[in-house]
């Protein structure tokens, strides 16, 4: 196929629909300090990361000292109060699922997982910890990606209140495979807060890379 070159306005036009610049195998060069500039055009074949961010909250407040997985009470995040779906707008591309605790990743990638929690006691704790744990065998065997401990000491009888927080980077080769699952515990029991509209006790999932 010919092309022409438009001197005047410096750009290179194919000789009827499409252009086809090189061949499989080839490597075109883009000079350092260069720029592509496709304004309102139609692009396919370059790469583009699809970034995925996806929050669930615990709904119902969770009384206990060892639960191992959290998996009741568990929604994706909607309303803030009154504000519908102002939370949920702020989502990008949200795909986790969960079964009986155990979290599935919507594509492979490498993932920021955060949990924090909002945690109450009437009586002192002298630990009360959080754990992101990860499988890369479907379930068969679980590693503590993550842990994070604190305690809760001169508390009042009307409850006193302490948050924790723990986050881990998992890299997720295969979506049967790898998988989350959050577990909490305590010296006694204690309360971790839950509500339908705020994220007293939640976790968030950010797609940061392709693996």
């Amino acid at each position: 196929m010919s092309v022409e070159i438009d001197g005047v306005n410096n750009v290179i036009k194919p000789d009827g629909s499409a252009m086809t610049i090189g061949a499989s195998g080839d490597t075109i060069t883009i000079p350092s300090g260069a720029t592509i500039t496709a304004t309102a055009a139609t692009t396919t074949g370059f790469y583009a990361f699809a970034p995925k961010i996806d929050r669930w909250r615990l709904t119902t407040s969770l009384s206990t000292s060892d639960t191992e997985p959290v998996s009741a009470n568990l929604e994706r995040i909607d309303d803030y109060g009154s504000d519908s779906g102002v939370a949920g707008n702020a989502l990008i591309n949200a795909g986790m699922t969960v079964s009986s605790g155990v979290w599935t990743f919507p594509a492979t990638g490498k993932y920021h997982v955060e949990f924090i929690a909002n945690t109450s006691s009437t009586s002192d704790e002298r630990y009360v910890g959080l754990f992101i744990q990860e499988t890369i065998n479907g379930g068969t065997n679980w590693y503590s990606a993550s842990t994070s401990y604190s305690s809760i000491e001169d508390a009042h009888s009307s409850g006193t209140w302490m948050t924790i927080y723990t986050d881990a980077y998992i890299d997720v080769t295969n979506t049967s495979n790898v998988k989350v699952r959050f577990n909490v515990n305590a010296e006694t029991t204690t309360t971790f807060v839950g509500d339908s509209g705020r994220d007293y006790t939640a976790m968030t999932f950010t797609k940061v890379g392709d693996t």
